[in-house]
C-alpha cells in the first residue's frame, strides 16, 4: 500500500482501478523517469493487472504506455512524463475524469510513502499515524438530491434519466462500465455481490456506487429482474471519440419481471404473463399476456376471486386501475386518461383489423385492459406481437386456488420441484410442450367434449407406439419457436436464434405429413412449412454464426454483394493499396 498510486482506496478491491509503482528508490520522481503500472484490479472481472491490460489494451488510461517488464523482470505497464511529478499527476487525472467523469483526489507516495516534493514546495515530513475513527454512516438522502450539490455535468444527466425512471434501477453507461449510483446502487450490491463503495460528492456528503463491465450486462440483468426489480438501461448515444463534453445518452431499453424477452431472465417450462386488470363497477377484465410468446387470454374476473385467478396464471406482474396487493406481485398503477376510442384504436391498429368483432371482443373492458397492456410496452420500448386473445371462462377450464394448488404439490413442493405432479409428468421434447402441459395442470379442463378430443390423441398416441416414437424424435429437434419469434420481433434476437428456427423449420414438413396422415385424429393440427423462410436464413446465414452481431462473420459469402466487397477490404486492404498506388503511378 504505500506503493499506491490510487482514488485513495488503498488495495480495496471494489475501487476503480489500484496501481502499484516499482520506483528505482530515489525520495521523488524525476522529470523523464519511468514508473510501472504494476496491478489494475478491474471492479468486473479481477484480472490482474499485465493480463488485463494485455486482454483489453484500450483499458490503457494513458496514451504513452505499453505493456512490458519493471527492473525487477516483472510484467508490467511502463509510462513515463517529461513533466515529472506533476506531469503524471495531471496525465491520470485527465484520463480519470474523461473515463469515469468523477473528480479523484490524486496523489502520488515514492517508494518510502513519503508525498515527493513538487517544484515549488518542501519536503514534508513522514506523516505520524492518527488512530483509526470510524466515520458514522451518512445520512441516507434521495441521489437526486445527492447529485445537485455536485453540479457535475454528467451526474446532472444522470439526474435527468432518474426523474424520468424513478423506481427502476438506472444502469448509466460510462465508458466500457454501467455505472449505478445512490440507493440503486446500494440494491444492485446486494442482489449481484458486486463491490460498493463511496465517493466523495461534495464537502459534506458522499454517494454510493457500484458497477461492472458493459459486456456483462446478459449475465448481471436476469439477477435483477429475477429479484423482482424493474430495470432502465442507459446508452451512450454518441461516439465519445467524436463528441467533446458530455457524451449524449438515453434509455434505450426498461425491463421488468413480466417483459423480460431474454433466455437468461426466464423459465423455459414457465410461462411469464403480465396481467391487466381494468376494473368497472363491480367487474374485473382481465387480460394475461406472455410477451415471450405473444399469448393472450381474456377473463372476467369476480373481485372476491380475483387472487385465485392471477395465481392460476401465475402472474410475474400487474398492471391496474385500482390498488391491489396479491401475493407481492410488483403492482403497477395506470390511469387510462384517454378516451375509449383511443384506446379501441390501439388494440386494433396493432391486430391491424377494423372491428372489435374480428378479435371475437364484445365488452369493452377488455379492449380497456388489452390497450393499458399495449400503452405500458410502449413506455418500456418493447415491440412485441401478440396473439389473438382467446377468452377463457369457468365452464371450460376449472381455477384451483394457491392452497389446494400447494396442498396437491401440483407444481410447487416444500420438498423440491422433484416432488410435483408437473415433474412427474413432464416428458415433453420442447419447452412449448412443457408450458402448455403446466398450463393444463394449473387450469384443468371441464369440458367434456374438449376432454374427450385429448383422450382420443393419447389413446391414439398409445396405440401407435411407432408413430409416437417418429412424432417425439421430430419434436425433439425443434427449438423454442415462440420464444424465438418474440425476440426477433423486439429486436432483441442473436445470430444463434436464426439457425435455431431454420433447424426448427427443417422438422415441420415431416411431421406435419405424419399427423395428415391420420386425419380423423390430427386434422385440424395442420402444420406451415415456412419453406420460403427457412430456405432464406440457409441462404444468408452461416451455420455457425458469433453468440453476438457485432462480432460480424454471420452472412454467408456470395449472398450479398457489398458485404462481400467490405470483407475483401477488410482481410485485402494492403494489396488493394499497392493495387491503387500502381494505377496512379501509371
Amino acid at each position: 500500500p504505500n506503493n499506491t498510486f490510487s482514488d485513495n482506496a488503498g488495495t480495496d478491491a471494489g475501487s476503480d482501478l489500484i496501481i502499484l509503482q516499482k520506483h528505482t528508490g530515489k525520495k521523488a520522481l524525476s522529470a523523464d523517469e519511468e514508473f510501472f503500472i504494476q496491478s489494475v484490479v478491474d471492479r468486473g472481472t479481477k484480472v490482474p493487472g499485465n493480463k488485463f491490460f494485455q486482454a483489453f489494451p484500450q483499458n490503457i488510461i494513458c496514451t504513452d504506455a505499453k505493456v512490458g517488464t519493471d527492473q525487477y523482470g516483472k510484467p508490467a505497464i511502463i509510462y513515463k512524463h517529461d513533466g515529472g511529478v506533476d506531469g503524471i499527476a495531471n496525465d491520470l487525472r485527465t484520463a480519470l475524469d474523461d473515463s469515469l467523469h468523477l473528480r479523484l483526489n490524486l496523489e502520488l507516495y515514492n517508494s518510502n510513502g513519503i508525498k515527493p516534493p513538487t517544484p515549488d514546495s518542501v519536503k514534508p515530513a513522514p506523516p505520524t499515524p492518527k488512530p483509526e475513527v470510524k466515520p458514522e454512516a451518512p445520512e441516507q438522502k434521495p441521489v437526486a438530491e445527492k447529485i445537485e450539490q455536485k453540479n457535475e455535468p454528467l451526474l446532472k444527466q444522470y439526474q435527468e434519466m432518474k426523474k424520468k425512471h424513478p423506481d427502476a434501477i438506472l444502469l448509466f453507461r460510462v465508458g466500457d462500465f454501467y455505472e449505478i449510483f445512490g440507493e440503486d446502487a446500494a440494491q444492485a450490491s446486494e442482489i449481484l455481490g458486486i463491490t460498493l463503495t463511496r465517493r466523495q460528492n461534495g464537502v459534506d456528503s458522499r454517494i454510493e456506487l457500484a458497477g461492472f463491465p458493459h459486456h456483462a450486462l446478459d449475465m448481471y440483468l436476469p439477477k435483477l429482474v429475477r429479484a423482482g426489480k424493474r430495470v432502465a438501461i442507459c446508452e451512450q448515444l454518441e461516439d465519445p471519440k467524436l463528441v467533446k463534453g458530455v457524451v449524449k445518452r438515453g434509455v434505450t431499453r426498461v425491463v421488468t419481471p413480466a417483459t423480460a424477452i431474454d433466455d437468461e431472465a426466464v423459465v423455459a417450462f414457465d410461462n411469464n404473463f403480465l396481467i391487466s386488470l381494468y376494473a368497472e363497477l363491480d367487474k374485473i377484465y382481465m387480460a394475461a399476456v406472455d410477451v415471450t410468446t405473444g399469448e393472450t387470454y381474456l377473463k372476467t374476473i369476480p373481485v372476491d376471486t380475483l387472487e385465485e385467478n392471477t395465481h392460476s396464471m401465475e402472474a410475474k406482474e400487474i398492471i391496474a386501475n385500482i390498488d391491489v396487493d396479491i401475493n407481492n406481485i410488483p403492482v403497477t398503477i395506470r390511469n387510462s386518461g384517454k378516451h375509449y376510442n383511443t384506446a379501441l384504436n390501439r388494440v386494433l391498429s396493432h391486430y391491424s383489423v377494423t372491428s372489435e368483432k374480428a378479435l371475437f371482443i364484445e365488452d369493452k373492458g377488455y379492449i380497456w385492459a388489452l390497450a393499458m397492456v399495449l400503452d405500458y410496452l410502449d413506455d418500456l420500448i418493447l415491440t412485441t406481437k401478440l396473439m389473438l386473445p382467446v377468452t377463457l371462462n369457468d365452464a371450460d377450464n376449472l381455477i384451483i386456488d394457491s392452497v389446494a394448488s400447494s396442498t396437491l404439490e401440483l407444481t410447487t413442493s416444500d420438498y423440491g420441484k422433484d416432488n410435483t405432479l408437473f415433474f412427474i409428468l413432464n416428458q415433453t421434447s420442447t419447452p412449448m410442450g412443457a408450458r402448455f402441459l403446466k398450463n393444463t395442470i394449473t387450469r384443468p379442463l371441464r369440458n367434456t367434449a374438449q376432454i374427450n378430443t385429448r383422450l382420443d390423441i393419447v389413446e391414439y398416441f398409445i396405440n401407435n407406439p411407432s408413430f409416437l416414437s417418429t412424432v417425439n424424435g421430430l419434436l425433439s429437434n425443434i427449438f423454442d419457436i415462440e420464444r424465438i419469434t418474440s425476440r426477433l420481433i423486439s429486436g432483441r434476437a442473436t445470430p444463434k436464434d436464426l439457425i435455431w428456427l431454420k433447424l426448427s423449420i427443417k422438422n415441420i414438413p415431416e411431421l406435419d405429413a405424419m399427423l395428415q396422415s391420420v386425419p380423423d385424429i390430427f386434422a385440424k393440427y395442420k402444420l406451415d412449412a415456412q419453406e420460403k423462410l427457412y430456405f432464406l436464413i440457409e441462404k444468408s446465414i452461416n451455420d455457425e454464426p458469433p453468440a453476438a452481431i457485432k462480432e460480424g462473420g454471420i452472412i454467408k459469402s456470395g449472398y450479398n454483394s457489398h458485404v462481400d466487397e467490405l470483407r475483401d477490404i477488410k482481410h485485402n486492404g494492403k494489396s488493394l493499396i499497392l493495387e491503387i498506388e500502381e494505377r496512379e503511378r501509371k
